[in-house]
């Protein structure tokens, strides 16, 4: 076992390390927003929202619409928590909803511009 003292101060290096690594793979943050993508025109924000809820605590959910305000079968969902993210990424991508195929991405940002 290693020495107490300042076992506390490695004990945290060790957590930031992690946390940076992290934070570089997923392109400066841990992420929690995915973007839905083929799901059925008919779903609405609840209707994504509860897709995604079995999976984590949903915070918000947006589904892209034309200017006639038809859905266009694809939303972003952000998730509470980088884990309950991963594991709805993980579990819907490539699944079938009401006969749809859904794909599931991380949202990603562009920097530098």
């Amino acid at each position: 076992m290693p020495p107490c003292n300042g076992s506390k101060t490695n004990l945290s290096a060790r957590f930031y390390a992690i946390r940076t690594s992290r934070q570089l793979i997923t392109g400066g943050r841990l992420q929690t927003k995915l973007i839905v993508d083929g799901f059925p025109s008919s779903f609405t924000d609840q209707d994504l929202k509860n897709l995604l809820a079995p999976f984590g605590f949903v915070i918000s959910v947006s589904i892209a619409r034309d200017p006639q305000g038809e859905s266009l079968r694809m939303g972003e969902v952000e998730m509470a928590l980088p884990e309950e993210a991963k594991t709805a990424k993980e579990k819907l991508h490539l699944s079938y909803v009401q006969g749809k195929m859904l794909l599931v991405f991380w949202v990603t940002t562009e920097t530098g511009k």
